[in-house]
């Protein structure tokens, strides 16, 4: 309804324009001046008309706004280079956390908006039902590439493991799935929007989580590596220096042996 969208718009205002305060260095530095331009105008097209003509026109808007948000994104991952991350965990770890994780959320949450949207109004055309089949049909996809990733990341190491709920994560997924099934893949919609609302938004608030807490690690052990490389530099920089002084004094001693 009109209350709950401009709660939202607000919530999406202020973080955007935190967004465009701190990161307008890192748009710079990635040459995605042209990316970010054309998120800002989604942005502001959203602001001065949240509600379109219908409510499906509405939710295809925002949607459409989330994907250019996602799309740039994925091109700061790209042009940052941690794709070609050459340590498996990490290179899991980025992909879960700034790609297919956050790609993963959205496809659920888009399920939930047009599903809540059906129960309420017991309408469930052909165009709708399309997208419901479509986006379930790639849940599982996205599902296979956040599993696996999250094996070679986390999994593999069981005592970084223990700190990660994904059981609870996969059951509120699977509990979320399957009232899909229940309620919207049949011939009508059936149940209370309520109910489907409160498992949607515990499946998508456990993979936030997740996601946030596997970007946490990410970081850390980025900063890790970075240290590593630093006192290696430091060390290579000295042994550097005492050849270079060793072979000064053995030519300064050969020096003085022939005088």
């Amino acid at each position: 309804n009109a209350p709950d969208l401009a709660e939202a718009q607000d919530k999406v205002k202020t973080a955007f324009d935190a967004l465009a305060a701190r990161g307008a260095e890192a748009v710079r530095a990635f040459q995605l001046d042209k990316s970010f331009a054309e998120l800002n105008k989604a942005h502001q097209t959203l602001v001065q008309t949240p509600l379109a003509a219908t409510p499906d026109a509405t939710f295809q808007a925002h949607t459409d706004f989330i994907q250019v948000a996602m799309d740039l994104v994925r091109e700061i991952a790209d042009s940052s280079q941690l794709a070609l991350d050459p340590e498996l965990d990490t290179a899991h770890m980025m992909w879960m956390s700034v790609v297919r994780g956050p790609q993963q959320t959205e496809n659920v949450g888009r399920l939930r908006g047009l599903g809540t949207m059906i129960l309420k109004s017991k309408e469930l055309t052909q165009s709708r039902r399309d997208l419901i089949q479509r986006w379930y049909a790639m849940w599982s996809y996205l599902d296979d590439e956040v599993e696996n990733s999250y094996k070679q990341g986390i999994e593999r190491f069981p005592d970084v493991a223990a700190l990660f709920d994904m059981k609870g994560t996969d059951e509120a997924s699977e509990a979320f799935r399957k009232a899909i099934e229940t309620q919207l893949l049949g011939v009508e919609p059936t149940g209370e929007a309520s109910a489907f609302l409160t498992l949607a938004n515990l499946a998508i608030d456990k993979q936030s989580e997740l996601t946030r807490l596997v970007m946490e690690r990410l970081d850390a052990q980025l900063q890790a590596r970075h240290a590593r490389l630093q006192a290696m530099l430091a060390l290579q920089g000295g042994v550097a220096l005492l050849f270079v002084a060793l072979a000064g004094y053995l030519l300064l001693a050969f020096y003085k042996v022939m005088m």
